[in-house]
């Protein structure tokens, strides 16, 4: 790192893992400008970087994201003068294929937002934006998952299935979410898209 100086901005990837977070907060304390690449998740975690000693903690941007996309990648790497890539990626049979790892099952989110609410034993009304609504010359013409090539490459199959299993995953998820213990993870004051 003899090349950039000390007020240099400097990417690191695999910010999240536990090599990555230890030369985050060495650098940090070393006195460079670091963005953190962390793995995008729901929780807004920043995985071994949420246990970050206080001397580094909000001394370093982070960004959240997935190294595999190129456009959020170049995006993290703007302005910086370095990268150290400390991220990884897991290979498998199917290095390069595209998946969909969907139920197999095709519902509408009104469907959806109706069982929600039943499951948790609200009333509630569905307003329809008419600008939101799926132009009927929209190139996607259903929103469903074929799974067949999941299943076939990677041997991967849905826990739940059909109507019936996407009920129960609902009141899973719901009875995931009300453990206020889980609910803890989450960082509210951030929105993600």
């Amino acid at each position: 790192m003899s090349d950039i100086t000390r007020n240099s901005k400097v990417l690191v990837t695999g910010a999240d893992g536990f090599i990555g977070s230890h030369l985050t907060e060495s650098l940090v304390r070393a006195g460079y400008d670091v963005r953190a690449f962390v793995y995008y998740n729901s929780f807004n975690s920043l995985g071994w970087l949420d246990n970050c000693s206080n001397e580094v903690k909000n001394k370093f941007e982070v960004f959240a994201g997935d190294i595999r996309d190129p456009y959020g990648t170049k995006k993290a790497m703007k302005d910086c003068e370095a990268v150290l890539h400390l991220a990884a990626l897991e290979a498998s049979n199917g290095l390069g294929e595209v998946f969909n790892l969907g139920s197999n099952f095709e519902i509408s989110i009104s469907k959806t937002a109706e069982l929600i609410a039943d499951a948790m034993g609200s009333q509630i009304e569905i307003i329809y934006d008419n600008l939101r609504v799926r132009p009927s010359s929209s190139e996607v013409g259903r929103l469903w998952s074929d799974n067949s090539k999941a299943k076939e490459f990677l041997k991967w199959r849905p826990n739940f299935s059909g109507l019936e299993g996407f009920i129960k995953g609902i009141n899973e998820t719901i009875k995931w979410y009300i453990e206020p213990n889980n609910m803890s993870k989450y960082k509210p004051n951030i929105y993600n898209l």
